[in-house]
């Protein structure tokens, strides 16, 4: 899919737009991998660990912020 381009860490003013390619702390030449059956924008793989979104201010719903429509039946939360 691509890598990493630029790591935020220690290298962006505080006014640093992110962008594709961007990484908070992987450095630069990572390889970045799609995850079979979910949109990269979403969700992806790099160094053997899963990185997903945190935040969409476009986000209506669970599914929308997590793209699982159609991929899962139930989510349950609890709080400890």
């Amino acid at each position: 899919m691509g890598e990493v381009e630029y790591q935020m860490a220690d290298n962006a003013c505080s006014n640093h737009k992110m962008s594709n390619g961007d990484a908070a702390f992987l450095p630069v030449g990572i390889k970045i991998y799609k995850m079979k059956g979910y949109d990269p924008d979403f969700r992806v793989i790099a160094e053997d660990k899963v990185y997903q979104v945190e935040e969409n201010p476009e986000a209506r719903t669970i599914a929308d912020l997590y793209d699982i429509e159609g991929k899962v039946d139930k989510i349950s939360m609890e709080s400890i």
